[in-house]
């Protein structure tokens, strides 16, 4: 099998730091095949990170994580197997532009409140139209997502289970000691690329894993609900202070070294987690249609 980290920021997202280098040392680290670099509306990492990586590197999926319009923040779609800009006018449109360039299609975070389609649908900043496009094509839904809240884990797993769509998994890393704590087990990737693979997800957890879907997000890798306890709370109060500055190219460089400063106070606990005994795996039954989650 083989393991892949489908959702990985690099420092050219404006809200993310880790250096390609970085990057390729944590994937290496925490023993994965294959990452897949999804900045934000750009492929400048994905192409960094290809032309970076050495034989012992691990490999690289070209992605851009699109922020199309529609909702507070815009609405988020990831295309693997990509390498070209993107016309993304609308939805609709962003999602043709995909699939005619032979990308594949991954539903990012859907219920996250500003950019998941789901809850801007709901919220009526989306077309049932829009919805229902994106679904009929999209060739995997983004069922864990370690930057997710409880709830909104709980919600998309439900969701995917009663889809016909096959999930997938991504850390949504912004910084690099996040990488692979969550990860995809594939058979192939040409099975990932030709959107034929039933993946399976496995996740580290905090200890001894309540095994149901409601408390799922909050065992992972030891987070709090809201996603980030203190280390929240203090991102959010530099990066209020830094948006108070002059010139959006100094706003970006500070907001880097601050989400640099605050991972390494997490690297040792995010490590510990990833080298404990505590796992799960994450499967659907396609003939039940049940998401079935197994302690390892």
């Amino acid at each position: 099998m083989i393991k892949v980290d489908l959702h990985v920021h690099s420092r050219y997202s404006p809200d993310a730091s880790g250096t390609i280098p970085e990057i390729l040392r944590y994937a290496r680290s925490r023993q994965l095949d294959v990452i897949a670099i999804t900045d934000h509306d750009t492929f400048e990492g994905s192409l960094a990170a290809r032309k970076m990586r050495s034989e012992n590197d691990v490999q690289v999926i070209p992605g851009i994580e699109l922020t199309i319009p529609g909702g507070p923040y815009g609405t988020h779609l990831i295309a693997l197997y990509v390498e070209d800009k993107l016309p993304y006018p609308n939805i609709i449109e962003a999602v043709r532009g995909i699939k005619q360039r032979g990308g594949v299609l991954v539903l990012p975070h859907p219920y996250r409140r500003g950019t998941g389609l789901l809850t801007n649908a709901r919220e009526g900043l989306v077309s049932d139209e829009e919805v229902a496009f994106v679904l009929a094509n999209a060739d995997y839904i983004e069922g864990l997502n370690f930057n997710d809240t409880s709830e909104n884990v709980a919600r998309t797993l439900e969701f995917v289970a009663g889809s016909g769509r096959p999930m997938v998994s991504g850390t949504d890393a912004h910084v690099p000691p996040e990488i692979g704590v969550i990860y995809c087990e594939v058979e192939s990737l040409d099975s990932l690329r030709n959107g034929t693979a039933a993946p399976s997800i496995v996740a580290h957890t905090r200890g001894e894993p309540p095994l149901s879907l409601d408390s799922l997000g909050q065992g992972l890798a030891g987070r709090r609900e809201g996603g980030g306890g203190a280390m929240k709370t203090l991102r959010r109060a530099g990066n209020g202070i830094i948006d108070i500055l002059p010139g959006m190219a100094l706003r970006q460089a500070l907001k880097r070294r601050l989400r640099r400063l605050l991972a390494g106070g997490s690297r040792r606990r995010l490590e510990e987690i990833a080298r404990s005994q505590y796992r799960v795996r994450i499967t659907k039954d396609e003939r039940t249609r049940q998401i079935v989650l197994t302690k390892l």
